[in-house]
């Protein structure tokens, strides 16, 4: 199993007097794919303790304290490899009035889709929209998604959605989907999944919400 971790997957309480701003000024080594970076994360990293160690058998989540700051795996499927990118659209957040001031943190995800880009499908797996990202971070990120012919799959406001995007002159799949559990059936959030299939002869992605 797969994993990114969301708002509600790390402790915001904890070390929270980092400065957001200066993590995503211009110039900044803070999300580096490098030893540097890392260091520089790690006043992050206690607020993921939790989620690191709800980690799969493989220990998986253990990619938030990586220099790469994230996970990518090719896997066959039926006679194809599919990369799978893992991103952490949450490392900033900090309460609940984070709209526009968060990113995965685009050298992190550039490495991450380098390491998937010969599969013939490739997934790219965050929690935010990027409409919750820095305006300039998401534009970035448009235009290496478009770019590398992604599809970004994310949840967050408990709705199931598809849409395209452009990026660099391409466009590129966004599926949002809502939460397994978030709260009962009758209070404000629904729960709920999707189920998908990509067929890749036909150029399709067959989706079923539920």
């Amino acid at each position: 199993m797969l994993v990114a971790p969301g708002n509600h997957d790390l402790d915001r309480t904890q070390n929270d007097t980092f400065d957001q701003g200066e993590a995503v000024a211009a110039g900044s080594q803070f999300f580096d794919p490098t030893k540097a970076g890392q260091s520089k994360r790690q006043i992050l990293a206690p607020r993921f303790k939790a989620f690191r160690q709800r980690g799969t058998a493989d220990g998986a989540n253990d990619w938030i304290l990586d220099p790469v700051g994230g996970f990518a795996e090719v896997i066959e499927v039926r006679g194809r490899r599919v990369g799978i990118a893992g991103i952490n659209t949450a490392w900033l957040s900090k309460d609940d009035h984070d709209k526009e001031r968060l990113t995965p943190g685009v050298p992190l995800v550039e490495a991450a889709l380098d390491r998937i880009k010969g599969a013939d499908a490739r997934f790219v797996l965050g929690h935010h929209p990027l409409t919750w990202l820095v305006e300039e971070h998401a534009e970035r990120l448009r235009g290496l998604f478009g770019s590398r012919e992604v599809i970004y799959l994310h949840g967050h406001l408990h709705k199931t959605e598809g849409r395209r995007e452009e990026g660099a002159g391409n466009t590129f799949l966004v599926l949002q989907s809502g939460a397994a559990f978030q709260a009962r059936d009758d209070e404000p959030w629904q729960n709920g999944l999707l189920w998908g299939e990509i067929d890749l002869v036909a150029g399709e992605v067959l989706v079923s919400p539920r």
